[in-house]
């Protein structure tokens, strides 16, 4: 059977939603911008020379916070759980990122800077490409979506024109992203993506409308501007 979005609910069986709608408090979402911060300023990121970028620290706090009713993975920040009284509560996970803009500007780094913070699986366009292709490429997929439906995700540089050529006709990227609607959809379960488009509703030029429309409803737009990073170096 090939492997479409249409029947991941087959394999995954029984929905279990289990995102919450409570707003947690403002003052443990403070000290999560605050450790968020501190992580870009040390790698040399200037979150207070755009705006922009507050919207990914704003999605590290939440994204943590909305995490600490069910485990301690953030060390010092389960005692403020207890403190706060939220450990148990369910609070609703944020809307996914697209971070968008030209070549160089620090996407890229961000978006590992985010993997490396909240725990979450990091993917390139590239390297679901040679997966893809060095594998049985049906199991592969269906393995990589259902493992991954109720956990979040990045997936990096997507309208990879490049990489978009070499699946042809039967793209696994329409899978892989449809999916991810789903999660969010189906879980509260928020994706982060990548793009060296200029504006997200050129995602069209690569994926058909439905796809787009998925993405988009699933994310808010972040534009990451500025000079190219690597001629820096």
């Amino acid at each position: 059977m090939t492997f479409t979005p249409r029947n991941v609910s087959a394999v995954i069986g029984e929905l279990d939603w289990n995102a919450g709608t409570e707003e947690p408090p403002e003052s443990l979402l403070e000290i999560c911008r605050g450790r968020a911060r501190r992580v870009f300023e040390g790698i040399g990121y200037k979150i207070h020379d755009n705006g922009e970028h507050e919207k990914i620290v704003e999605f590290i706090a939440r994204y943590e916070v909305s995490s600490l009713n069910t485990k301690n993975n953030y060390g010092e920040l389960w005692e403020f759980a207890e403190k706060f009284g939220i450990v148990g509560k369910r609070f609703a996970k944020p809307k996914g990122l697209i971070l968008y803009g030209t070549y160089g500007t620090g996407k890229t780094t961000a978006a590992r800077v985010i993997s490396s913070m909240l725990g979450i699986t990091m993917l390139t366009i590239e390297g679901i490409s040679r997966e893809y292709r060095a594998s049985n490429g049906e199991d592969w997929l269906r393995d990589t979506v259902t493992e991954n439906l109720k956990q979040a995700m990045i997936i990096d540089d997507i309208g990879n024109e490049d990489e978009m050529k070499k699946f042809g006709n039967s793209s696994p990227m329409n899978a892989i992203l449809s999916s991810r609607a789903l999660s969010y959809e189906w879980y509260g379960v928020p994706t982060i993506y990548t793009s060296n488009i200029l504006d997200p509703e050129k995602l069209g030029q690569f994926y058909d409308d439905r796809i787009k429309s998925r993405i988009l409803g699933t994310v808010q737009g972040v534009f990451v501007g500025g000079p190219d990073w690597r001629l820096k170096k």
